[in-house]
């Protein structure tokens, strides 16, 4: 885990994130995209019924990064900045999963990059953080200038924002049910990519979703899926 022979730029790789302990739906999606090899999870394993099942599964991913309820529950973050709810399902899942699942959680990172590719949760420097507007996403462009694609979780919420290297100008594309299909140029473009939830999400998206990425024939190019269980 975290120390991939993985190929960002030449192979297609698996994008999922927010399962929320949810073993069940997980596998679903593993069965949906099972020809894909590579698999990468953008945190928030924890905060559900069945978070030793999750970590299994995720030990065969090639990266995994920590999310801000796999830090509550590993005591690394703040309590008060969650809902009730959500604390006690993480110290609950903290006595489930003990030692050996601690264990694993431990290994989860902060971000991960490749080949201009830059995996998170919530931003690359703050699990916690939402990159929710154009004000968020600028800054967060200009801070990370070494990349292409940057690819998050956190939000529950679907969608690829588009930044034109030439005009400055950034835009939004539509996301579909069951699956959007977007090709990506990064000779023209940095993109950010918030991954869906592997469990209903937000905002109209109440089926389970995953994201893929695939290179093209050309070098500079990929295709970008958005698909819904």
């Amino acid at each position: 885990m975290n120390e991939p022979n993985i190929a960002l730029e030449s192979h297609p790789f698996l994008l999922v994130s927010d399962n929320h302990a949810d073993a069940r739906i997980l596998e679903a999606i593993e069965r949906h995209a099972k020809s894909i090899r590579y698999r990468c999870f953008l945190g928030d394993a924890m905060g559900g019924d069945n978070p030793n099942d999750t970590l299994a599964r995720l030990e065969g991913y090639d990266v995994c990064i920590a999310g801000n309820h796999d830090t509550l529950t590993l005591g690394r973050n703040d309590e008060d900045q969650f809902a009730e709810g959500a604390v006690i399902d993480t110290r609950v899942n903290r006595e489930e999963i003990r030692g050996d699942g601690m264990a694993v959680l431990e290994q989860f990172v902060q971000s991960f990059s490749r080949d201009g590719f830059l995996l998170f949760h919530g931003t690359p420097d703050d699990e916690n953080a939402f990159f929710l507007n154009e004000t968020d996403i600028r800054p967060l462009l200009a801070s990370q200038t070494e990349y292409q694609v940057l690819i998050g979780g956190h939000m529950h919420l679907p969608r690829l924002a588009i930044y034109n290297i030439k005009s400055g100008e950034l835009s939004f594309k539509e996301i579909r049910m069951p699956f959007s299909h977007f090709v990506l140029d990064t000779s023209e473009n940095r993109y950010l990519v918030n991954v869906p939830s592997a469990i209903p999400g937000r905002l109209g998206f109440d089926k389970p979703g995953y994201s893929t990425i695939s290179p093209t024939l050309n070098p500079n190019e990929y295709n970008l899926i958005f698909a819904f269980l």
